[in-house]
């Protein structure tokens, strides 16, 4: 056996313990007394090494299997050569693997530079592997031999001679049996153990179709093909196929046949089959493995997007387009913080069963990430049929899940891509991806599909982001300062900092345009930093107009509020120019009031409240749960929304939210502001229903912090019976 070629199932068992022990060397070792001769390696670039230095002679000495955890710690490998130089092996593993008559013949082993690599398990993957060597190495042995008799035979005796060497093959290897056919005749003739592998009984004659028969329907057109292909004349056969025993067990075999020509002028197909059933399994155990999320036993994400550009690729030219939809769940983070992420493993898969149990064949469902589920659906489902089931599907997911002692609440939100001609899997779902999460930012628990003005406006957004980033560099953000009046003296009561910008041609941009850009919190931060210098820089000068107002507004995105110093920020820089923290107030908006983070986000207002700062909840009536928000967090002043106030005069249900919320916040003793008053009918409105503060362009416009100082005041409403019209000027 030394020296000898070796052969592609020894290959194939050193790269099976490689991937299965995931390690960086394998070997199928042979020894003499005085050197070990690898049949197969993996890892390693040398054929053989001296005996007295392989770790494998241990096991062939004592016929026994060794595991060494760590080789520097053991004395026997401690000084070794190969520990400490070379392959610097750590860590090893070793079987023996004895002839027919029990002879040690070598070791099926592994090895690794790693320490601690193998374990007690691993030893009796690598006694049923060296149970298939022992088998394969008789038979390679076997082969060789009736090889080398086979040179030295006369032509005459060279089918005979093929045929004892099937046979005697059959004799020394488990599970694989000899066949042969006659290509004149049509006569197939078994060996004893391809009867035990198919459970066909002995005595029981056997012909081709019947054989056929036997393999599994969807396997048996190959077979057909090639048995035909060598009838023809071509040389060889060799496949897998998945088999029906006579007794209904499933195995799977490995058929590999030889055309051979005889003297008679005919022809006969010689060749084996073996029963690969467990090398089969563990392979699909390993592909399993690989392709499965043990939670949830959904396809994981790599292989859900194998899967889906394989599904793109067969799809052809005339199909519809196909769908993808990606599920992200709302609430888990909050349970897992709760309850412990074994209840949320649980609700995991609980949302896993519900979406299985709508998306079936031949939909396809995978577990993304996390939290993130995605389906794809057939191409010529409709619009509407998409639609309609991904509303199923949040809507499943959305009934309580029933625990033990506790209830868990989710919600979905998904986004929907359609599969254009020429699209790649990874951009269909990035397209997917992106509806999903604009979703998430603009309507949780709904349906949004992808349109590809997503991308303008993505586009739209990373050019003000170029510009915002500009300014800043370059001096070009300052403030305007927009006048908050008390609708009853017409005095200026306050001052509302808004954001703007010198863009690159000389325009300006107001915070409506650039705050698209401001989602980005590194920026958001950058800016808010440079506001909060501006005005309190122009509190001074604002504070020397004739009215000297009681406060300045400014705003805050949720990615300020959330910032690790923001807080810190703010007070610092009012104590740095001597502003008293109450003559600051800070807008926020309902939305920001929604963030999964809650508790943070209140124990920072409550902090700027507890400093003297006031909280304006501002845009109030257009965000969700608005009387929750006054309870849960330290609000002063509400401003109602401009939406309710330009429609108050035309619309009976606005004018009764605004009376409404004005009626409330006054039981409250919370201010109120009207936002965007423009007419002198929205004026006296608001006047009778008893808002005292307002602003908007009927009363001014935003002004430059050198304007405000001179502002003269605005005549109160009650100060006379002339048109309001002309009581106010417009700044």
């Amino acid at each position: 056996m030394l020296d000898s070629p070796g052969h592609s199932s020894f290959d194939d068992i050193v790269r099976l313990v490689s991937l299965a022990l995931d390690s960086s060397i394998a070997m199928i070792s042979l020894m003499d007394e005085r050197r070990q001769w690898f049949l197969a390696s993996r890892g390693i670039d040398v054929k053989e090494t001296p005996r007295e230095l392989a770790f494998c002679n241990y096991p062939v000495a004592f016929g026994k299997p060794l595991l060494v955890r760590d080789t520097r710690k053991d004395t026997r490998f401690a000084d070794s050569i190969l520990a400490n130089s070379g392959p610097q092996i750590r860590s090893y593993i070793g079987y023996p693997v004895r002839s027919p008559d029990g002879h040690v013949l070598g070791t099926v082993c592994a090895a690794d530079r790693a320490k601690d690599k193998f374990n007690d398990a691993h030893v009796e993957l690598l006694e049923n592997l060296s149970a298939l060597v022992e088998q394969l190495i008789a038979a390679h042995a076997l082969n060789l031999e009736l090889d080398r008799m086979h040179r030295n035979l006369a032509a005459e005796k060279d089918r005979l001679e093929q045929v004892n060497l099937t046979f005697r093959q059959m004799e020394k290897i488990a599970r694989i049996g000899a066949w042969e056919f006659d290509v004149q005749n049509a006569r197939l003739i078994w060996s004893d153990s391809i009867h035990a592998i198919h459970g066909h009984p002995k005595d029981m004659p056997i012909d081709g179709e019947m054989a056929i028969g036997y393999i599994v329907p969807h396997h048996r057109p190959k077979v057909r093909e090639a048995i035909r292909a060598m009838i023809a004349g071509a040389a060889e056969i060799d496949t897998e196929v998945d088999i029906i025993t006579r007794t209904g067990e499933a195995k799977r075999a490995h058929i590999i046949g030889q055309r051979r020509e005889v003297a008679d002028g005919g022809a006969r197909i010689i060749g084996v089959l073996m029963d690969v059933t467990d090398r089969h399994n563990a392979h699909l155990a390993l592909k399993r493995a690989a392709e499965i999320d043990d939670l949830t036993g959904l396809l994981n994400r790599n292989a859900f997007v194998a899967h889906l550009d394989e599904t793109i690729r067969s799809s052809g030219a005339a199909e519809k387009p196909r769908h993808l939809m990606m599920f992200d769940l709302d609430g888990l983070k909050d349970t897992n913080e709760i309850y412990g992420h074994t209840a949320g493993d649980l609700a995991l898969r609980e949302v896993s069963a519900r979406i299985a149990s709508l998306a079936k064949d031949p939909y396809s469902l995978a577990r993304w990430g996390g939290d993130e589920f995605a389906v794809t659906i057939p191409g010529d489902a409709s619009t509407k049929a998409v639609y309609e089931f991904a509303r199923r599907v949040i809507d499943a997911i959305a009934v309580p899940i029933e625990q033990t002692h506790r209830t868990i609440y989710l919600r979905a939100t998904c986004g929907v891509a359609e599969c254009e001609p020429g699209i790649s899997g990874k951009e269909l779902v990035r397209r997917a991806n992106q509806a999903l999460h604009l979703g998430k930012t603009t309507g949780m628990g709904l349906v949004h599909f992808y349109d590809r003005s997503f991308e303008e406006r993505k586009q739209a957004r990373k050019a003000i982001e170029l510009e915002i980033r500009a300014a800043l560099e370059h001096g070009r953000i300052f403030a305007r300062y927009q006048p908050i009046v008390d609708l009853r003296t017409g005095r200026t009561q306050g001052y509302e900092a808004l954001l703007r910008l010198t863009n690159a041609a000389g325009e300006e941009m107001t915070a409506a345009q650039l705050l698209p850009a401001l989602v980005e919190p590194e920026l958001s931060r950058l800016v808010a930093s440079r506001m909060m210098t501006l005005v309190a820089a122009d509190f001074a000068e604002i504070s020397r107009s004739p009215q000297a107002p009681d406060f300045v507004s400014i705003n805050a995105t949720e990615a300020d509020l959330l910032g690790s110093n923001y807080v810190d920020m703010l007070l610092s820089t009012l104590a740095a120019h001597d502003i008293p923290t109450h003559r600051v107030t800070l807008e926020v908006t309902e939305t920001m009031l929604l963030v999964n983070d809650l508790e943070r986000m209140r124990a920072v207002l409550e902090r700027l409240k507890a400093a003297g700062v006031s909280i304006a909840l501002d845009d109030f009536g257009t965000g969700f749960s608005s009387l929750t928000h006054l309870k849960v967090f330290p609000i002063d002043k509400v401003k109602i929304d401009r939406s309710f106030v330009c429609d108050i005069a035309q619309d009976r249900d606005a004018h009764s939210i605004v009376a409404g919320v004005i009626a409330m916040a006054r039981s409250l003793s919370i201010d109120i502001i009207a936002e965007g008053i423009e007419t002198p009918e929205q004026l006296t409105m608001l006047c009778e229903m008893g808002c005292h503060l307002g602003q908007g362009f009927l009363l001014s416009r935003p002004l430059l912090a050198r304007d405000c100082r001179s502002e003269t005041a605005i005549m109160p409403v009650a100060d006379s019976d002339r048109p309001a019209s002309e009581r106010l000027r417009q700044g």
